[in-house]
């Protein structure tokens, strides 16, 4: 029997495709045509699937090239895990009649301004926002809201994110080469909810909180979060995904939505597809739980396997994504955490002087972490950041 063309777009490490590929049984009745550009073309890549690397940075051309090769080899499904391709992916779909998410549905988990538009409609409680293109924009809706955040409408890991305290902070928003939206600044900690939605139902969910605000990863040189173990608050958070999945009319996928955690629990944003930044890694660690390949498995019709039976680990875990140059004295310490068991895995440690951070997870290395609570993680990993901190200091 002739095996099931995919598409899938990357745009990530090796590692990324390996957590979704190495179970050659699990795929083996597919034929996985990954298109990716030459700096992620990793040569390990062949073994999983057949490898085709083209200019990934145009997404018009991308199109007309994808469009080649779902015609050539009579693609039945098309895939991706990561934010930049999800809008595309969808309208392949659209335009060759593939199963999986519509342009209209993946419109309302990547225009923020219509996401926010659509859920305050429906009694999900969000920010004051607007859509902005001048500066007197910018400064009339500080002058109603004060303190405010810029940042683009189709945006993603924080990039182009500006935080506006007074009006001697605006920045031109006529220079800006993306759309942009306005929304008044939530002074609280933010939790991340990553779940599986199958036939509209919730099948699995978990929550963490971040330790830094996403935005402030600039100045803080660090994003990390804990998994939430608090289970009244991760029902009302579960409620709150609920909700949104039925007014953005969710039927199948993995979403990363952002919550503020005040006490009326305010909307922040959703994307389809999974948490990046350790977080996918973190909740397989702590659930069994693979969010990368659930994603692809439902883009490609299959709702088998998607949630581990296993119980979760009694242990609280975490991530801490180190975005400040390495050095051997970090290496000491994240090799004294392994020792101890604190940390878990270490990717990416190598000594260098890297460039400011371009998002929020461009790190210079990642370490999945664990502790005895949720509430001891969080205070271990203060103190790691401290530690780590001080190397860049000396």
């Amino acid at each position: 029997m002739s095996k099931i063309p995919i598409l899938f777009l990357h745009n990530r490490s090796y590692d990324t495709a390996e957590r979704i590929f190495s179970d050659q049984e699990a795929w083996s009745a597919y034929e996985v045509h990954l298109v990716t550009s030459a700096k992620y073309a990793d040569p390990r890549l062949q073994d999983l699937c057949q490898v085709t690397v083209t200019n990934i940075s145009d997404l018009h051309e991308l199109e007309v090239f994808c469009g080649r090769l779902i015609e050539e080899n009579a693609i039945r499904y098309v895939s991706t895990v990561t934010e930049y391709f999800v809008l595309l992916a969808a309208r392949l779909r659209d335009t060759y009649g593939l199963p999986g998410m519509t342009f209209a549905t993946a419109q309302r988990f990547r225009d923020k301004v219509l996401m926010k538009t659509l859920l305050a409609a429906e009694g999900v409680c969000t920010p004051a926002f607007a859509v902005v293109h001048t500066q007197d924009e910018v400064l009339a809706f500080h002058e109603r809201h004060g303190r405010c955040v810029l940042k683009p409408i189709q945006g993603v890991g924080a990039k182009g994110l500006t935080v506006i305290g007074s009006a001697r902070e605006l920045p031109d928003v006529t220079e800006c080469s993306q759309e942009m939206e306005v929304e008044a600044f939530i002074d609280a900690p933010m939790a991340h909810c990553d779940a599986i939605t199958v036939a509209g139902d919730v099948q699995f969910f978990s929550a963490g909180q971040y330790l830094q605000p996403p935005g402030a990863y600039r100045q803080a040189l660090f994003n990390s979060s804990v998994q939430i173990e608090d289970a009244a608050l991760l029902q009302r958070l579960r409620g709150v995904q609920e909700h949104i999945n039925r007014v953005l009319g969710l039927e199948d996928g993995v979403t990363h939505l952002e919550v503020f955690l005040t006490p009326e629990l305010v909307f922040c944003e959703i994307a389809a597809r999974p948490g990046g930044g350790g977080i996918s890694e973190t909740v397989e660690f702590k659930y069994g739980v693979n969010l990368l390949r659930a994603q692809v498995y439902l883009d490609c019709g299959r709702r088998e396997a998607l949630v581990s039976e296993r119980s979760a680990r009694a242990q609280a875990a975490g991530h801490l994504g180190i975005l400040g140059p390495q050095n051997e004295g970090i290496v000491q310490i994240l090799a004294e955490g392994r020792h101890r068991g604190q940390v878990l895995e270490v990717q990416g440690v190598t000594p260098s002087q890297a460039a400011s951070p371009r998002h929020c997870t461009d790190y210079s290395a990642l370490c999945l972490v664990q502790g005895e609570s949720h509430q001891a993680l969080r205070s271990d990993l203060q103190e790691l950041q401290a530690r780590i901190a001080a190397t860049w200091e000396a």
